[in-house]
């Protein structure tokens, strides 16, 4: 645990002068995902309609992607939230399907960042976020398993993937409680102006990663 932390605080250091992002991949057969726990909090977690979504984007605070919209429209991600009982947006997961934008999916501005491009039936979490006056309470873990639900009775839908910052412990501890395990790294480093990729291979390259400018 010691040394972990030695190598965060060195990465942090070094992305202080040099661009780069190192990501963990993580997936979960969705019917494999692990029951959330309970909570008596008055918060529910369902689908998002397109309508509903657009209500939400309107509050800053929520920090919704933009483009979030024209993919939900599109057909091409669902979003499930957690709704308290005043209406407001607790926390949200996307669930993206086919082929996954890399400015979906990256850490600081000046990466273009990693997609994907994904199998038949696997779907990517992204965009996954907790306002920060409901953390603590395992939403996380309820919209995944809430998703997961809904994939498993629909069916077509058998696994799921996503990845985060290899320093993200926060998500990377909602991952483990819902049963996604650890496959493999991605990273992204700007040398000279030059972008450079590293992805997996064996069993994880058929996700398809690929790493260039967004097309959004």
């Amino acid at each position: 645990m010691r040394l972990t932390r030695f190598a965060e605080i060195a990465f942090g250091r070094f992305a202080r002068l040099v661009p780069c992002d190192v990501s963990r991949i993580y997936r979960v057969a969705v019917d494999s995902v692990r029951q959330a726990p309970a909570f008596d909090d008055g918060i529910r977690c369902r689908f998002l309609e397109a309508a509903e979504l657009r209500g939400f984007m309107a509050e800053p605070a929520n920090e919704l992607n933009p483009d979030t919209m024209r993919q939900v429209v599109a057909g091409q991600v669902r979003c499930f939230a957690a709704i308290d009982e005043r209406w407001s947006l607790a926390g949200y997961a996307c669930f993206g399907n086919s082929t996954i934008d890399p400015g979906n999916n990256r850490g600081s501005g000046k990466l273009h960042g990693i997609g994907l491009r994904l199998p038949e039936g696997v779907r990517f979490l992204f965009q996954a976020f907790v306002l920060p006056e409901f953390r603590g309470r395992a939403l996380m873990s309820r919209l995944i398993a809430q998703a997961a639900a809904e994939y498993t009775s629909v069916g077509g839908v058998y696994e799921i993937v996503t990845t985060t910052s290899w320093t993200n412990r926060a998500f990377q501890l909602s991952a483990e409680r819902c049963g996604f395990e650890l496959i493999g790294h991605t990273a992204e480093i700007v040398l000279g102006g030059r972008h450079f990729y590293r992805y997996p291979t064996g069993e994880s390259a058929r996700y398809g990663f690929f790493g260039g400018p967004s097309r959004q």
